[in-house]
């Protein structure tokens, strides 16, 4: 049934399963790193400091909930296939926004952690620095960028025609 799922309302999934895996391993990557570093001008450890704490919380809300939503998306275009449905266009277009708002959430992810690797994350060897440019080059792509793709959406909800050829 996969060739009944139309695969421009359901690109963005192939797309942000990248960005996800990225944040996923940053987020790793933090939380390896926090548990025993020490801030260098304090000597406080990385992970009793609270503010800390509520970075790693954020990325992982980020996380978690790009990952359910994209799940329930791609659970929800299998059914609709195996049934031999076809969504409407604002079913369409809500996978399309909200394939760009999981993107979003993983870039916000990265950007969050990268603020907890402090200065050290700059360096070229350091997987935060990676994880930060790779995210970001990842949703430059047009499905993964949110004002487009919220635009169809808001056009659609207020009756309007699409403005995406390709749903």
């Amino acid at each position: 049934p996969l060739f009944r799922i139309p695969i421009f309302a359901t690109f963005p999934y192939m797309l942000t399963g990248i960005a996800l895996g990225i944040a996923q391993g940053a987020y790793e990557s933090v939380i390896d790193s926090s548990r025993g570093r020490l801030a260098r001008y304090s000597g406080k450890s990385l992970a009793d400091m609270t503010a800390v704490q509520i970075k790693i919380a954020e990325a992982a809300a980020c996380i978690d909930t790009a990952r359910r939503v994209m799940r329930d998306h791609c659970q929800t275009a299998q059914a609709l296939a195996e049934r031999g449905e076809v969504p409407d266009l604002l079913i369409k277009a809500t996978w399309r926004r909200d394939g760009a708002f999981s993107a979003e959430l993983c870039e916000r992810a990265v950007d969050v952690l990268f603020k907890v690797g402090g200065g050290g994350a700059l360096f070229d060897d350091n997987a935060l620095q990676r994880a930060f440019r790779d995210v970001h080059a990842a949703t430059a792509h047009i499905s993964m960028i949110w004002e487009p793709q919220a635009t169809t959406f808001g056009r659609v909800a207020l009756g309007l025609p699409s403005d995406n050829l390709t749903l």
